[in-house]
């Protein structure tokens, strides 16, 4: 059976601007039963139409009959694809490419395959870009199986390049956004040991405080003037460094990258005011 790809495509707004078509197959069907046949062209009609669920309950009917044919699963995961189920669309044209001894069909099938895969990865781009790198490298290999049957497939040939400019594209830019949050993972470091050290000045200030209180108590008021004077001069300075970080604290948070760990650097941060709040509770009780 020749396997006629139709005239219509669809064109989806990708990462680093790649465009794919998926090709509609509108194959006459002449196996099997005359109802089976006319199931199929009912089926081509309604997809045609952008009937899509009605497409595939006649698509579905016609594979009861004969189940496995490939001209027919082919256009089910069409119309799945159509619907957004790229899950059952890809099921669909694997088991279209696995029953197939057509090999035009079979490469419009790893083809489609392909087109679907990388729409999975597209959608997974915000959430799960690494995940959506190794979707995309499976559908480039979808493309070759496609050139690989049928060498003169100008399509798979086209979207083969420009998968590849689209994952180097993603792939330099999580780069980029590692090296970032390496950077400032390093800045958090620094900022929490210099947190952790004002908190231990501000503990020694409040056993200094402790220790001339209990001094006032045996003493007169004169021989503790001095060095009462002396440690509040450096609770002083001790406050301004504090002021200080917390700007800093604010500035490195409010940078954070998005890639490629939100929770962590969300997380960190959190670890980070949770020593600030240690520091100035400190500072109130040396106070």
């Amino acid at each position: 059976m020749r396997v006629n790809r139709g005239q219509g495509s669809i064109r989806m707004n990708v990462f680093a601007g790649a465009v794919l078509c998926v090709w509609a197959l509108f194959a006459p069907w002449c196996a099997g039963a005359e109802s089976t046949g006319s199931m199929v062209k009912t089926g081509n009609e309604l997809y045609a139409a952008g009937e899509y669920d009605k497409a595939l309950e006649a698509y579905g009917k016609a594979l009861s009959e004969q189940p496995g044919a490939g001209e027919i699963l082919f256009n089910q995961g069409n119309a799945l694809f159509r619907k957004g189920e790229l899950d059952k669309a890809r099921e669909a044209y694997q088991a279209a490419a696995l029953h197939t001894k057509d090999p035009a069909l079979e490469a419009s099938a790893h083809y489609n395959l392909g087109n679907a895969v990388f729409e999975e990865g597209r959608k997974l781009l915000e959430n799960d870009p690494q995940k959506a790198l190794s979707q995309w490298g499976e559908s480039v290999r979808h493309f070759q199986d496609a050139l690989r049957i049928e060498p003169h497939f100008r399509e798979a040939a086209q979207n083969v390049e420009m998968v590849r400019m689209s994952m180097k594209d993603l792939a330099d830019r999580l780069k980029k956004a590692a090296e970032a949050a390496a950077e400032q993972q390093k800045q958090r470091e620094e900022l929490q040991g210099k947190l952790e050290e004002i908190v231990r000045e501000q503990e020694s200030e409040v056993a200094q405080n402790e220790a001339l209180q209990r001094q006032a108590g045996q003493e007169s008021g004169e021989s503790v003037d001095g060095p009462a004077r002396k440690l509040a001069s450096e609770q002083d300075a001790t406050r301004e460094k504090t002021a200080e970080l917390e700007k800093e604290l604010e500035n490195t948070t409010a940078s954070q990258p998005a890639q490629p760990s939100p929770q962590q650097a969300e997380e960190s941060a959190q670890a980070l005011q949770d020593h600030l709040a240690k520091a100035q509770e400190a500072q109130q009780s040396a106070s």
